[in-house]
């Protein structure tokens, strides 16, 4: 999958803008950021005059910018230099460009750059918080570039792998990447079925079922990326078999009916058919239990895994 080298903004930035062409100064002009990238950016302006839109078509124009950075309360300038531009037609204004930093400080650059990351983590945060209905703690999606690659649902997770569907305990997943990593993020709420025979008037999760419930997410991250969209019936599900390692809890206590737990996988490798998936178990922001180097393999044989 390529990465994209542009990061979409859900909030966009504004900018003030002057133009020079040649040794001439042209009037202020107001914009707004729409998309970024490290090497340019895609902003919007409105209100374009047409001795404006003449100096915009010249090779020789640059744009100087004074872009405002509203979370920080602080602002930054640099030189930039059109590359394209899409018109407006006769009832509307608002022009499109597409620019590029030319002579502007690398401290700048990686200033807006790191800015916009961190307006991006903000967002995707805020975006799985609201469907996977947890809390996810920022430390997750680390400090590279991320974005959310699928969203699924209960039904959905079922769908991977028809013939254990109804094992499956996931109740909403996230899929995503973070920096060169492919991650998944699946709630998984305890109930009081998980916790059956356990001290009955008592009852917690036992470790090695908590186990069991980490491999889960390794399952269908494996099987996303193999067969994509659970809803197209022409794909063939394959059964996915796990070896798993250690159990690690630093979890002291246990976990009881009404918990929820939000389990990560971070995926390690993939090929010829084999992947490394290491697992984690997230609760009120902390990390409680981890089981390294889980190994699926995917088979056509269903005595592999039955």
């Amino acid at each position: 999958m390529e990465k994209r080298k542009f990061e979409r903004l859900v909030k966009c930035i504004p900018v003030n803008y002057s133009l020079i062409l040649g040794k001439e100064s042209l009037g202020m002009g107001r914009a707004v950021v729409r998309n970024i990238g490290e090497g340019g950016m895609f902003i919007e302006a409105g209100s374009i005059k047409d001795d404006i839109l003449r100096a915009l078509s010249s090779r020789e124009c640059r744009m100087n910018l004074e872009i405002a950075l509203p979370e920080e309360n602080s602002k930054i300038n640099m030189l930039a230099e059109v590359v394209w531009m899409r018109e407006p037609d006769f009832l509307e204004r608002k022009i499109e460009l597409g620019i590029r930093f030319d002579g502007a400080i690398d401290a700048e650059k990686e200033k807006l750059v790191s800015y916009v990351h961190a307006l991006r983590k903000k967002e995707i945060n805020r975006e799985m918080e609201e469907f996977l209905n947890v809390k996810v703690s920022e430390e997750l999606l680390g400090s590279d570039r991320s974005e959310i690659i699928g969203k699924l649902e209960a039904d959905d997770i079922k769908n991977f792998i028809p013939e254990r569907g109804r094992a499956f305990f996931a109740q909403r997943a996230v899929i995503g990447r973070v920096g060169d990593r492919i991650k998944i993020f699946v709630t998984v709420p305890i109930t009081f079925q998980m916790c059956e025979g356990h001290m009955v008037n008592s009852p917690f999760l036992p470790l090695g079922i908590a186990g069991w419930i980490l491999s889960q997410a390794g399952e269908i991250l494996v099987s996303y990326l193999e067969n994509g969209n659970p809803g197209d019936n022409s794909l063939k599900k394959l059964p996915v078999v796990c070896k798993t390692g250690p159990v690690n809890s630093g979890h002291k206590g246990c976990f009881v009916p009404g918990d929820t737990l939000l389990i990560v996988g971070i995926l390690k490798r993939r090929r010829l058919g084999i992947s490394e998936v290491d697992t984690e178990a997230w609760m009120d922001v902390k990390k409680v239990i981890d089981v390294p180097g889980m190994i699926y393999v995917l088979s056509l044989n269903e005595r592999l895994w039955s």
